[in-house]
């Protein structure tokens, strides 16, 4: 009897042996790698989620009101909690906006009379009204007629 023909049929058997392990690795690796860019995905879309409303917790606190730069800077330039974000605000000063409004310094650098609800300066007697009403039709009544085609 001659032996020769198993180790072909043990070469083969091996020969397929391999080749299953070598597919079971390869979709090993694939499954894997598509179950990590899944799970990546699906991590990234929870995170974006999560900061979001960290962000609207800390812009919408009652604590950002008149602190609204303090806010955006805490919100969108660190991963503090919101909780400690509103103590940080808590003990912050209000912002002073129309210290820092351009308009509101051009205001303040004219004398503004006190105007009441009838359209005339409130501290002017019934003479200095009359008198102020008169020179205001006087003016109309000159601008009229300087007016080209008037």
């Amino acid at each position: 009897m001659s032996k020769a023909p198993q180790p072909q049929v043990s070469l083969a058997s091996n020969q397929l042996a391999a080749s299953k392990a070598e597919g079971k690795r390869e979709g090993h690796a694939a499954g894997r790698a598509e179950g990590f860019t899944a799970g990546k995905t699906e991590g990234l879309r929870e995170g974006a989620g999560l900061e979001r409303t960290r962000i609207a917790a800390i812009l919408s606190c009652p604590e950002a009101k008149g602190r609204a730069d303090l806010a955006n800077h805490l919100a969108f330039k660190s991963d503090i909690a919101p909780s400690d974000v509103a103590t940080m605000l808590a003990a912050s000063p209000v912002e002073d906006l129309r210290a820092s409004s351009p308009f509101f310094a051009a205001m303040n650098a004219i004398a503004n009379p006190q105007v009441g609800a009838d359209g005339y300066v409130v501290n002017q007697n019934d003479e200095q009204r009359a008198s102020a009403m008169a020179a205001s039709i006087v003016e109309a009544h000159r601008r009229l007629n300087s007016a080209p085609g008037g």
